[in-house]
């Protein structure tokens, strides 16, 4: 059976600065590298008191985070 081995901190773009958040926000989608169809994977690091200013849902999709 194959499959896709990837380290979420390492070998993924940090993307936080484009949710026009704190600067210290990190976060690491790793959903297209492990190329999945129907979930998300994302690494997160949030700073201490900082909360995202918005929220999103999806029909069809489940996400799995690892908050730090």
């Amino acid at each position: 059976m194959p499959f896709t081995r990837t380290n979420l901190k390492r070998d993924l773009e940090d993307i936080g600065s484009v949710f026009d958040g704190h600067p210290e926000l990190e976060f690491r989608a790793a959903t297209k590298p492990l190329e999945l169809e129907k979930g998300a994977l994302s690494y997160q690091r949030v700073p201490p008191g900082y909360r995202f200013p918005y929220g999103h849902s999806h029909e069809t999709q489940e996400e799995v985070y690892v908050v730090v």
